[in-house]
């Protein structure tokens, strides 16, 4: 049974027609009516195309459009049905996995990508203030009695540590450090830098409060409390102690205050004779009249009352 194509050239070849004429006469280049009539139909552009071609071209040899295309329809089907099989039992491989080109970009791909994974990596370390531990003392606030303390550390290498400024070299192989520093009396703000080599800082800062013993036990010694009361009616009433005000207000009729005082404790009021004050359950109301000033003083468990 002839074929779409073979009935295309042999009626062509029939009415004495060359390839020329038919591409002329019809405006379709020369190897699109020359791939018609081998079958030849991947070489033209798509298959409506195709189709549209066999009309075209049908009608212009004198043959039944409507069935030639219908001839047409059945090739195709045949066609793709056998494609289909073949489809089914083979496997393809991507053109690109043959492809030398493929393997080139991927590699330059793969070099770019640790390269910029590199660089990254790189520049969080510098950008990254350095690593500064502090492992002694282990906490950023402490009271000491000793007039110096050890301050252990732990860096990368190639950094410089600095202590309130001055450089210290006593780095080991693993970047530990160790400094004695010395204290004044009162509190020590102890700044511990960090600085890597483009300029990047990390600091640690220790408050370290050296305390004076005999001072502190003296403070102790002569640390007493009173309470103040006012008797009639409220009473404007400040205590001080060592320069500290410890209350600063009225004290209404009939309450109280209690305050802490080292070795004395001066108050002022404006109504002396409202005043009543009590030590160890012991009272002592204070005559007089208007403003007043009383100084408490304590001496071994004992306190002694004047009046200004």
């Amino acid at each position: 049974m002839r074929n779409v194509s073979e009935i295309l050239q042999e009626t062509r070849e029939s009415k004495n027609i060359s390839v020329e004429e038919v591409s002329k006469n019809l405006k379709i280049k020369k190897t699109f009516i020359i791939a018609l009539e081998k079958g030849e139909y991947d070489k033209l552009p798509s298959q409506s195309t195709t189709k549209g071609f066999i009309k075209i071209y049908a009608k212009y040899l004198g043959i039944n459009t409507e069935n030639i295309i219908a001839m047409f329809r059945r090739e195709c089907k045949v066609v793709e049905g056998h494609q289909m099989k073949h489809k089914k039992n083979s496997v393809k491989i991507p053109f690109v996995l043959h492809s030398k080109t493929f393997f080139t970009i991927l590699t330059i791909i793969i070099i770019l990508g640790i390269i910029i994974v590199y660089g990254i990596h790189e520049y969080s370390i510098y950008k990254t203030p350095p690593m500064l531990k502090i492992l002694s003392p282990s906490k950023d606030s402490i009271s000491t009695y000793n007039s110096n303390i050890t301050i252990k550390g732990q860096t990368q290498i190639g950094n410089n540590i600095t202590i309130n400024g001055a450089g210290i070299s006593n780095l080991n192989t693993s970047g530990y450090f160790s400094v004695n520093v010395g204290l004044q009396y009162g509190m020590n703000k102890i700044l511990i830098t960090a600085k890597n080599q483009i300029g990047i800082i990390n600091q640690k800062i220790i408050d370290v409060d050296y305390l004076n013993e005999q001072a502190v036990l003296q403070k102790q010694a002569d640390t007493f409390s009173i309470t103040i009361k006012a008797i009639y009616t409220p009473t404007f009433v400040e205590a001080q102690s060592q320069n500290s005000t410890l209350y600063k207000g009225i004290i209404n009729t009939n309450s109280s205050i209690k305050v802490t005082g080292v070795s004395s404790i001066i108050i002022n009021t404006g109504e002396i004779q409202n005043i009543e004050i009590y030590y160890n359950s012991k009272s002592y109301i204070m005559n007089g009249n208007g403003l007043g000033i009383i100084l408490i003083k304590y001496n071994n468990g004992a306190i002694t009352i004047s009046k200004n």
